[in-house]
């Protein structure tokens, strides 16, 4: 089983290296470095394009879950409208603020 060393253990051993490399240093070695270096920045790039198309995942999903529960809401209001209640009246203005929250959280990200 081939052991991956941490981003942070390859970045550390590949400043070695290059601060150690020198007349004495063989080629097979630094052969071996690279190739080291290499397949971790392959599996660093690979996890990385991974949690990319998870987090495209689950905007998709959020989206969508937002969208029903504006709809929900909707209906909520012709209910609330034709059968007050203050109860009802309170969940829809915290489902608002909430859903309210959520569309703003989005545009802090970008």
């Amino acid at each position: 089983m081939h052991h991956f060393k941490s981003n942070k253990e390859v970045v550390a051993a590949g400043h070695q290296f290059a601060k150690n490399i020198g007349s004495e240093t063989s080629l097979l070695d630094m052969a071996k470095m690279v190739s080291e270096l290499a397949t971790q920045l392959d599996v660093a790039l690979a996890a990385a394009a991974e949690a990319g198309k998870q987090r495209d995942q689950l905007a998709l999903e959020s989206v969508g879950l937002k969208d029903a529960v504006a709809l929900l809401l909707e209906d909520a209001r012709r209910v609330q409208q034709l059968e007050p209640n203050a109860g009802t009246e309170t969940r829809i203005n915290t489902a608002l603020s909430l859903l309210t929250r959520a569309g703003n959280a989005g545009k802090d990200g970008e």
